[in-house]
């Protein structure tokens, strides 16, 4: 009351939920990837608890499921987002390398090895110190995650980051970061010698199956640094004083992709081997058949396109893990099916690869401009603009439209439906886009939506100030743009428009010369013109100030279109003009289907390791 608010008020309506973020796998991948979040705390306070209690090796048993659990609902979460940003972001891939993306990633990176390293600890008794750093760095990086995402210390490097928060909320999220940190560091010093003298009696026979996990989970945690330094660099670059940026994205390719081919060879190869002892002759002639398979894939790939030296080894060692983990999927998998678990995630991982390369660096793109009714071919794909249909016109705060855009190929049609809307969220100051996507086995057509204006279908001149043009259809007569009348850019006419003009000079053969304004019809939502015909006297010709091409006018360096018609076709017919980028994704549901492997594999593991869980407990 001592501010003046009455008694009753009412506020107005916020913004609501930004448009983008109102689809239905947003809706379930923030809450998957918090719960994934949530459930890495587990295997943290069993790791602590372990230390307090000196119990080094009974928590494992206990935790591997939880741990495993933990790390397949974060995958999921994690690429659920992925599919979000394919369908709705429209610039055609499912990951961006965006900071707040990649501080996901870390945790799940953390949790994958820590999950191998575990199985070592309950058969060989070894990485005993290791799991328990890794616990503790797994549950640290998820609040390092939050950190960077609720902070907004990346505010200006991500899309996916928050806003300042204020003082309070930014050193709470540190505090939070530090502690929990702070705790785990302090329970390892205390233990540390403890744990060498119990850990001392145990070692690795380099041709075992315990050495090969034991390196793949280092190879694992050499990306985990790589995307760790990248995400991090614009707080580093803050730190020594230079300029606030994010790296390249090729940065992660470039580093990642050696240890990516490592991982993929290595989780087939240690298939081969048995705990403790492995003879490499055995191994190689058991593994030789999915070789010659592999490289012969890898061939035909090669005489398909795929020329690139770094890009075929990739390929060669994505195929060699699916054949081999298929192999033992289909030899123990019928016996015992909750063994199949790591095969599953294995085979899916390395789907997800081949998926990965095939739909970015392989993908076909062209730039297109469509006007309605017309065609046009492209990659023999027959791509014609059939109509746009207004959406949801129930809804008040929008205006939406679908662009039908009907593919035909090899006499089979489909259709694909990007969307243009205006919302209220930001003032209908740009439009929202939607891409339009056809999926299909092998590859998707995708349409990204760049840009959509109505044109008038009469002959044009674009004039910068200063500039002459002769008449279209009438040489003798010259146009000349003088400059930009904005003195009723304040007042509305009756149908809510902004008038806009341009002044000219309309010279004749006989030395005449007519100053005149020409007005365009600026609708303030879609930013569009509408000319005012004007008569040319003693001609046949009417002339119009339709918009502005192209330029800052404040700059000075705006162009005017013209528009010219004749008393046979006195008003020019408008023309919807589409602009897009159609993209042929081969394979891309290889991505989809390698991250349902993945994470269906973790949730079978889970099973396999609740018994040995339930007993540990009872011990």
């Amino acid at each position: 009351a001592d501010q003046g608010i009455q008694n009753g008020f009412m506020p107005p309506n916020g913004r609501g939920l930004n448009p983008i973020l109102q689809n239905y796998w947003n809706a379930i991948h923030p809450p998957i990837l918090f719960t994934g979040y949530a459930a890495m705390t587990v295997p943290f306070v069993f790791a602590i608890t372990g230390l307090i209690k000196r119990d080094y090796h009974n928590w494992i048993k206990i935790a591997v499921p939880w741990t495993l659990a933990a790390t397949g609902i974060l995958g999921l979460g994690i690429m659920l987002g992925g599919f979000w940003a394919y369908e709705t972001l429209g610039w055609g891939g499912f990951w961006g390398w965006d900071p707040v993306e990649n501080s996901s990633l870390l945790p799940w990176l953390t949790a994958v090895a820590l999950v191998h390293t575990m199985l070592v600890q309950r058969k060989t008794n070894g990485l005993i110190r290791t799991n328990f750093v890794l616990a503790i760095i797994s549950f640290v990086l998820v609040l390092y995650a939050t950190f960077l995402t609720r902070s907004g210390v990346l505010g200006e490097m991500s899309v996916h980051s928050f806003g300042e928060p204020g003082k309070f909320v930014y050193s709470l999220l540190l505090a939070f970061l530090l502690i929990f940190l702070g705790l785990g560091v302090l329970f390892l010093i205390i233990r540390i010698k403890d744990i060498s003298s119990f850990a001392s009696k145990f070692d690795f026979n380099l041709e075992s199956r315990e050495f090969m996990l034991s390196i793949g989970s280092l190879i694992i945690l050499a990306i985990t640094v790589i995307v760790f330094m990248g995400t991090s660099w614009p707080l580093f670059a803050e730190l020594l004083g230079k300029t606030k940026s994010s790296v390249e994205i090729q940065f992660y390719n470039k580093w990642n992709l050696p240890f990516a081919i490592g991982i993929l060879q290595l989780n087939a190869l240690s298939m081969y081997f048995a705990w403790k002892k492995s003879d490499w002759d055995t191994i190689l002639k058991r593994t030789a058949k999915s070789i010659i398979i592999a490289w012969a894939a890898s061939l035909f790939l090669f005489y398909q396109g795929v020329t690139q030296l770094e890009y075929l080894i990739l390929v060669f060692a994505s195929f060699y893990s699916v054949i081999v983990n298929i192999e033992f999927i289909v030899k123990y998998g019928i016996r015992n099916p909750s063994s199949i678990g790591a095969m599953l995630s294995h085979t899916g991982i390395s789907l997800l690869m081949l998926g990965a390369l095939a739909s970015s660096v392989y993908s076909s793109t062209q730039h297109l401009t469509l006007a309605l009714g017309s065609s046009q071919e492209v990659f023999g794909v027959k791509l014609t603009f059939k109509e746009k249909i207004r959406v949801e016109k129930e809804l008040q705060d929008r205006e939406k439209y679908v662009f039908l855009i009907e593919a035909e190929k090899d006499g089979q049609k489909m259709q694909l439906k990007p969307v243009f809307y205006w919302s209220d969220y930001n003032s209908r100051q740009a439009p929202f886009l939607e891409p339009g996507i056809h999926e299909k086995l092998f590859a998707d057509f995708y349409i990204s939506p760049k840009a959509a204006q109505t044109v008038l279908s009469a002959p044009t001149m674009l004039l910068a100030k200063g500039e002459t043009y002769n008449l279209p259809g009438d040489s003798s007569i010259k146009v000349t743009l003088n400059a930009f009348d904005m003195s009723k850019g304040m007042e509305l006419t009756p149908d809510d428009k902004v008038l806009l003009g341009a002044v000219v000079d309309i010279a004749f053969a006989d030395g005449k010369v007519v100053n005149d304004t020409l007005f365009s019809k600026i609708d303030r939502q879609s930013k569009t013109g509408t000319p005012v015909m004007k008569k040319i006297e003693g001609t046949k010709f009417n002339i119009g100030f339709n918009e502005l091409v192209s330029g800052d006018m404040m700059a000075g360096s705006p162009q005017a279109a013209i528009v010219v018609t004749s008393d046979d076709d006195p008003m020019p017919k408008a023309q919807e003009i589409f602009t897009f980028d159609f993209s042929i994704k081969p394979f891309i549901n290889l991505v989809w289907l390698g991250t349902i492997l993945t994470v269906l594999g973790f949730i079978i593991a889970i099973f396999r390791y609740k018994r040995n869980s339930k007993q540990a407990v009872q011990e």
